[in-house]
């Protein structure tokens, strides 16, 4: 399931730290409910 609407700034950190921790952007995507396109664009 999608999330709902979410301003990407309020959990680039997040993502940042996901990336910087060592994970792929499939695992990125999967654990912040986005598609691995949306994560790859971002």
């Amino acid at each position: 399931m999608q999330r709902t609407y979410t301003h990407i700034k309020v959990i680039e950190d997040q993502r940042i730290e996901l990336r910087q921790s060592g994970k792929t952007r499939q695992e990125i995507a999967d654990e912040l409910r986005f598609t691995k396109q949306q994560i790859k664009n971002w």
